[in-house]
């Protein structure tokens, strides 16, 4: 149907428009002396308590090279629409897809969210996770660097880590493992000329059984999950982009309709073709 070819227009758009994403970088550390030393998140301190990160025995960290994805229908003007808005709106915008986002302290720019339950099946293995729930703090930033223009920066940290991810193996033998998780991420939001870019940090502390294989299993799953969601972020925020109008917006859209209605009428014989 219309609407079907429309929309499939829509994503062969999209997927013409996106810069494409680099693969994460990942360093994990098994029981380091140092495992809760600083990590490299730039100008911002890490978080003082990470709920779960002291219990941890596999700590891995990944940088995801950032998402660069074009607001299709308003360009650089829906990305300068979005990024003038208030911290809130714009983690709000992020949270189109399945998110749930409450306000804890707008004034501290804190936040609580509850993201999406995941499931991945993957080397014979399904690891399983319910919705995970954040606490968040966003702050204001300014940073540039080429035509990159940094908006904000959140912190998220994760509160429900307790035997959060649930591993089903099926290989030598079938069993079920539950192993606790302590989190936190880093994502930076701006614009990259005139389109929406999201990168993130994210550092992952396991409580993980002795059990051969299942430490490399959870590296995969955190560097998946991690890319994953940097990307969904960004394209929630470039959707979002999309509905900022104004009325100029408005006005050429209904002109561009005048105009296609007229000619219609004016050249019936190209309806006809």
């Amino acid at each position: 149907n219309s609407s079907g070819g429309m929309e499939a227009d829509d994503d062969g758009r999209q997927a013409a428009a996106n810069a494409e994403v680099a693969a994460p970088r990942v360093r994990a550390q098994e029981d380091p002396s140092n495992a809760h030393a600083k990590a490299p998140v730039g100008e911002w301190p890490r978080p003082a308590e990470i709920p779960g990160m002291e219990e941890s025995n596999l700590i891995v960290r990944v940088d995801i090279d950032p998402a660069i994805i074009v607001a299709v229908e308003l360009g650089a003007a829906g990305v300068a629409r979005l990024m003038a808005k208030s911290g809130g709106e714009i983690l709000a915008t992020m949270g189109q897809e399945g998110w749930v986002v409450k306000t804890v302290d707008e004034a501290k720019g804190i936040f609580e969210l509850s993201l999406p339950s995941v499931r991945q099946e993957f080397a014979g293995c399904v690891i399983s996770i319910p919705a995970p729930i954040f606490r968040a703090t966003v702050r204001d930033t300014s940073a540039k660097e080429g035509g990159y223009t940094e908006r904000l920066q959140g912190d998220l940290i994760l509160q429900n880590g307790k035997d959060i991810l649930k591993v089903e193996l099926g290989f030598p033998f079938r069993t079920t493992l539950a192993v606790s998780a302590a989190a936190w991420t880093r994502a930076k939001v701006g614009s990259n000329n005139g389109a929406v870019q999201v990168s993130s940090y994210v550092e992952i502390g396991l409580n993980v059984p002795k059990v051969p294989g299942i430490s490399n299993l959870l590296q995969y799953f955190v560097k998946s999950y991690g890319k994953d969601s940097t990307v969904q972020c960004a394209e929630a925020l470039a959707r979002g982009a999309d509905k900022e109008r104004d009325i100029s917006d408005w006005v050429a859209s209904g002109l561009r309709a005048a105009g296609e209605q007229l000619d219609s009428v004016m050249n019936p014989e190209k309806e006809s073709k």
